[in-house]
């Protein structure tokens, strides 16, 4: 036996050779000397050396280190430099543990641990490969998850079964507006429901109180979706839903949504069908101008409104309604003369193009209106001319703001299409028919609104009732529309919208009826249809089929830029379809609507790209 080990006997060599024979990795034992003692069977195997190697005898460590540098084992370099590195780093018997990947890209662990007594050392081999491939793969793939998270427009969280934070995204972090030190990994939900409620998230209530309530409703794992109001009128659609691993509940994911400018969308759709209603209706200019500078307002309660008229000589604004502003600053600035410089309202007016001011205070065209406008608490100014059908200036209409603020492209199409209901109402006696178009009709696809939806389909009805004959209702929601929207903007959006609304007409008869609903969701009514259940349900399928092959086939969309080349956009979106068929007596325009609006969100639930249809106050989607 060699130094350190001698006195051991051969009996104990020999149940140590047992034992590290038996073991599932390399091992080998040095002396002091750098003399192999003992080695294991699974060491020459991991480290590939040959039988030859160990013919006369156990190597030394020189010859080892000598044998894995000349086959390329240490990478490139003198191999007798690489070797005597090896014995260098071995002679000063220290603890150590490292990786090596061999050549063939096996990848060992290497441990090793002086002897008792310095009487040498012990090495252990472990072949990782295993262990770090799959490390590398749970990395790749948590990489793919974060980057699929935090390019989500939804704020996403992960909460266990124990009401932990377990996995975010930014998204929810900015949605929400949250303190980044709150938002960590293990984060109890009652924390940052307790934040919200002391923010005032919740309204007037009690913190503690709202974090039992909370704390209760989530320990049920419900599937659940609400919206929510933030104090700042933010609008969040709030979706959890459970997880299961392996039949039991181990969290639920929740999604926070933005529908803010949904829901102004939706909003500004009311109020301008209220405007068009009273200009069919042939009520005052007057009472007119009211109703469109109280609804905007109401759209949005941090705008003051003002309309002003232009005189007929075209040398000065009158103001006809600004509900909001001072008195004293109306009274200033009525007869005001426009001109270059004139604030922005005398300057839009005689350039004829809108005027854009975010900061008064700071404004050259605002330099002899500053004290004005300081006494008024005007922070901001937008102003939109109002055109005749012929493009002559009407009037101006003035979005202003108690704060500095330039507008968003939302808030540009606001004023742009309330400037467009001014001059329809200024210009009504010459035109009761385009208002007509405006008020039953989408000014974007020209297809019917849902005002005219809801007319026919009370007409299908009361013709079913006496034909006998039946209809079909379906409900589409475009599916994958809004990364078209965030990515290149609204005016590439609404092209898209434009040819949905082509392809959806080239599908039906001449006699069926293609409506927007608003936003990115259409109706089409079918009517005049088999009586027969079975024929029924055929002809609403195939009609659903064709127009969920039309509207799958990819979008080429042409943009022009000003100045620039016409490029293409290549887009692809499916739809959501939802159906429900109706007779003449059985239920109202409105029920048949929201059969067929369940019965899409329910295509949704189950994928998209999919039709189901509402019976029996079920829902039964086919097969994609």
């Amino acid at each position: 036996m060699s130094e350190g080990l001698a006195g051991t006997g051969s009996s104990h060599a020999d149940i140590l050779q047992t034992i590290i024979d038996f073991l599932p990795s390399g091992v080998t034992l040095f002396d002091t000397q750098l003399r192999m003692v003992a080695c294991n069977e699974q060491l020459k195997r991991l480290l590939d050396f040959p039988a030859a190697l160990f013919e006369n005898g156990l190597p030394t460590m020189y010859e080892l280190a000598i044998f894995n540098a000349r086959r390329g084992d240490y990478g490139p370099g003198d191999h007798e430099r690489l070797a005597q590195q090896v014995l260098e780093r071995a002679r000063n018997m220290q603890a150590h543990v490292y990786e090596r990947t061999r050549p063939d890209g096996t990848v060992l662990e290497i441990r090793g641990a002086p002897l008792p007594d310095n009487g040498g050392f012990v090495t252990i081999y472990t072949d990782i490969t295993e262990r770090k491939r799959a490390e590398q793969e749970a990395k790749r793939y948590a990489t793919y998850l974060d980057t699929v998270l935090n390019t989500l427009p939804q704020g996403v969280t992960v909460i266990d079964e124990n009401l932990d934070l377990v996995l975010w995204n930014q998204r929810f972090v900015d949605v929400l507006e949250l303190p980044p030190e709150l938002i960590h990994e293990g984060a109890r939900l009652e924390d940052v429901i307790r934040y919200n409620a002391e923010q005032g998230e919740y309204g007037e209530v009690d913190p503690e109180a709202k974090v039992r309530e909370v704390v209760d409703l989530a320990l049920r794992f419900e599937p659940h979706r609400l919206e929510r109001t933030r104090p700042q009128g933010q609008t969040i659609e709030v979706e959890g839903r459970a997880m299961r691993v392996d039949g039991k509940v181990a969290g639920f994911i929740t999604t926070y949504t933005d529908i803010t400018e949904r829901k102004q969308v939706a909003r500004f759709e009311q109020f301008r069908s209220h405007s068009l209603e009273m200009l069919a209706s042939g009520r005052p200019l007057p009472e007119i101008l009211d109703t469109i500078t109280h609804g905007l307002e109401q759209l949005n309660p941090a705008m003051l409104c003002s309309i002003a008229l232009l005189y007929s000589d075209g040398r000065y604004l009158k103001t006809a309604s600004a509900p909001s502003l001072p008195d004293f600053y109306t009274r200033a600035v009525d007869a005001i003369e426009i001109g270059a410089g004139v604030g922005s309202c005398g300057t839009a007016a005689f350039t004829g193009k809108r005027v854009i001011v975010g900061d008064i205070m700071s404004h050259p065209d605002w330099s002899s209106l500053q004290e004005l406008a300081t006494r008024a608490a005007l922070g901001a100014c937008w102003s939109q001319p109002v055109h005749s059908s012929s493009g002559r200036v009407l009037g101006m209409l003035a979005i202003y703001h108690h704060r500095p603020r330039v507008p968003t492209e939302y808030d540009i199409s606001i004023i742009e299409q309330s400037a467009h209901l001014v001059s329809i109402a200024i210009e009504r006696s010459v035109a009761a028919d385009q208002v007509r178009q405006l008020a039953f009709y989408d000014t974007l696809t020209n297809l019917p609104n849902r005002r005219l939806l809801n007319d026919r389909l009370v007409q299908s009805l009361a013709a079913n009732k006496r034909s006998g004959r039946s209809g079909a209702l379906m409900f589409l929601d475009l599916d994958n529309f809004k990364p078209l929207n965030d990515a290149h903007g609204h005016v590439v959006g609404d092209l898209l919208l434009v040819e949905a609304a082509a392809r959806l007409k080239g599908c039906v008869r001449e006699m069926d009826t293609v409506a927007r609903f608003g936003g990115d969701e259409f109706v089409v009514m079918l009517t005049d249809l088999s009586a027969d259940k079975a024929d029924l349900v055929s002809q609403a399928r195939s009609v659903a089929e064709n127009i969920r092959n039309a509207l799958s086939q990819p979008y080429r969309l042409a943009i022009r830029h000003q100045g620039a080349e016409e490029s293409r956009v290549e887009h692809h979106c499916t739809a959501s379809i939802g159906v429900a068929m109706f007779a003449g007596h059985e239920a109202s325009q409105s029920d048949i609507l929201k059969w067929a609006d369940k019965a899409m969100y329910q295509a949704k639930e189950g994928g998209r790209n999919a039709i189901c249809f509402y019976a029996s106050g079920a829902c039964v989607c086919n097969d994609r």
